[in-house]
């Protein structure tokens, strides 16, 4: 954000000021935002931080961040890990918040090639949800 007088402007991720920030600015908001959801912080700055992951995801994949989906998984195996390990779950939370937010985002997508590297990402996506609600609810693998 620049601060002009009175007046705050927020530089955005979109393509009709795609020349605002420059590309190696965008990896770095990119992997700050994802850190942002290891972060111990308030419930709204989480989701604050998850809506703009999911906002940029819109403009940004899978062109531009292929990995996010791959990133996002891997921030919630590692959660849920570390919460099987004793500690606290409120990683786990943030890292599911952070992938609803993409999930929903990318969902609305109507155009583009986000269309379909959405629908290539969902069903390894959805079973690993439903494989890891099993493995952690305990339910039979029969009822899946």
């Amino acid at each position: 954000m620049e601060e002009n007088g009175d007046k705050v402007t927020c530089l955005q991720f979109t393509h009709a000021n795609l020349s605002a920030i420059i590309e190696d600015e965008k990896v770095i908001i990119r992997q700050n935002f994802l850190q942002g959801l290891t972060l111990h912080l308030p419930r709204p700055w989480i989701t604050t931080n998850a809506y703009a992951i999911g906002r940029i995801a819109r403009h940004d994949f899978p062109r531009f961040w292929p990995d996010l989906v791959t990133q996002l998984l891997t921030a919630v195996r590692h959660a849920v890990e570390l919460e099987q390990g004793g500690q606290d779950q409120w990683l786990t939370e943030n890292a599911l918040i952070g992938l609803s937010s993409v999930v929903k985002e990318l969902s609305s997508v109507k155009l583009g090639m986000a269309v379909s590297a959405f629908h290539q990402v969902v069903p390894p996506l959805e079973r690993k949800l439903i494989l890891g609600y099993a493995r952690d609810f305990q339910v039979p693998r029969w009822r899946i």
